[in-house]
């Protein structure tokens, strides 16, 4: 496993390897906050009794807000990086 790591940073470069862990670490914190703030309906209470449809909905409007931007960012610092 480690060597399909080494791989895939050597093909794509670590952005490639750092946006979607720091897109699943955004998703994980707003789903918490929203739940947390907003949280009233329940979302499947018998697998997960916690998660509620305004966490699931808040993390997914959130993740995909900020989606953009920070790819862009990311990238945009990679590139200075290269020059």
């Amino acid at each position: 496993q480690s060597s399909f790591w080494i791989k895939t940073v050597h093909e794509f470069g670590l952005t490639w390897v750092l946006f979607p862990a720091l897109l699943v670490i955004v998703n994980d914190t707003m789903a918490y906050a929203f739940g947390i703030l907003m949280g009233k309906h329940k979302l499947l209470p018998r697998l997960s009794p916690k998660k509620t449809v305004e966490g699931f909905v808040g993390a997914a409007f959130s993740t995909m807000a900020v989606a953009a931007p920070l790819l862009n960012s990311m990238l945009n610092k990679s590139g200075d990086a290269a020059k």
